[in-house]
């Protein structure tokens, strides 16, 4: 049994071919549709059933913000709460398989018990862990523009501090960041960065949320890490040992913009997910990877041009997405 936790912001199309492409026996859904965009679109492209849910618990996942840990633990939470057993893997909605879904269930029954996920290189560790460690991110309610969702703590730029009452606010109440420094529990051990993007056992989740039960000074710390979501599973994996591969994932991030991987679109990018033998790939756009998502279809999973539809809904940006 296999159990999805989606998290989307825009596209709803996109999420309707992703969770078709993914549907099979014993498989089940669950959405979680950021805290600060209309989840109408979504339940319209995409109808609750007795497969796909759609958590009621919304978190504003803000970039570099703890929204999407947030987000994963819920829809975890509730896929445990279903006795739904196996795997659960978490997705971003721009994320598509690359394998039918039982090519993916032979590969996870293969080594029942293992978790995948990514370390970030030495390169990561050594040049930007401790800048991320000493900033504090404050999400904003009314953004002063598109994109800057987030204060970001210690700054000395006046345009930042000054940009609205909010973000002068939110620097006069924090201005702590600017003295102190941040202490780090004794339960969270080594730190260490990776993809936020996880497949863990159900019986791995059960231990998760049992330590994070006796421990939740480590779920406060992350709470305010500049992009925690790329250090919380890793470090907590670390905390907690299993058995683990590297995550089958194909993500660009040669081509990388603004922070985000390269968008997949070429047939060029085709050859090279079909080459790297990965389950998923990220990141694609319903319009602009129309050709190479057509090509997955027909050519890796065996189906139908879904087309979906060529809506895209401008929303906030999402942390990962």
């Amino acid at each position: 049994m296999i159990s999805y936790v989606i998290v989307a912001y825009h596209q709803p199309t996109f999420l309707r071919r992703l969770v078709d492409a993914l549907r099979a026996p014993d498989v089940y859904f669950y959405i979680h549709i950021d805290a600060r965009v209309d989840i109408a679109p979504f339940l319209q492209q995409l109808p609750a059933d007795e497969s796909v849910r759609y958590l009621q618990s919304r978190h504003a996942c803000n970039w570099g913000g703890y929204g999407l840990v947030e987000a994963f633990l819920a829809g975890a939470r509730a896929a445990l709460a279903d006795a739904r057993e196996g795997y659960i893997v978490t997705l971003c909605g721009s994320t598509y398989p690359l394998q039918p879904p039982q090519a993916i269930r032979r590969f996870l029954e293969a080594s029942p018990g293992t978790c995948y996920l990514t370390w970030f290189g030495e390169g990561f560790h050594r040049h930007h862990l401790s800048w991320r460690l000493s900033r504090r991110p404050l999400p904003l309610q009314c953004p002063p523009s598109r994109g800057v969702d987030v204060l970001l703590l210690p700054t000395f730029n006046p345009r930042k501090i000054f940009a609205s009452r909010e973000t002068f606010w939110l620097w006069l109440c924090n201005l702590d960041a600017y003295f102190c420094r941040r202490k780090v529990p004794a339960c969270v051990g080594q730190i260490s960065g990776g993809e936020g993007w996880t497949m863990f056992p159900t019986d791995y989740w059960r231990r998760i949320f049992a330590w994070l039960a006796e421990n939740p000074e480590f779920e406060a710390f992350f709470r305010e890490v500049w992009i925690g979501g790329e250090l919380f599973f890793t470090t907590l994996h670390g905390a907690l040992p299993a058995p683990h591969r590297p995550l089958p994932w194909f993500i660009d991030w040669e081509g990388e913009r603004d922070g985000s991987p390269a968008l997949l679109s070429s047939d060029d990018d085709f050859e090279c997910v079909t080459a790297s033998g990965a389950l998923f790939a990220r990141k694609f756009d319903a319009v602009k990877s129309a050709r190479i998502l057509e090509r997955i279809d027909a050519e890796c999973l065996g189906r139908a041009t879904a087309g979906g539809g060529n809506t895209a809904t401008a929303a906030p940006q999402l942390a990962g997405g």
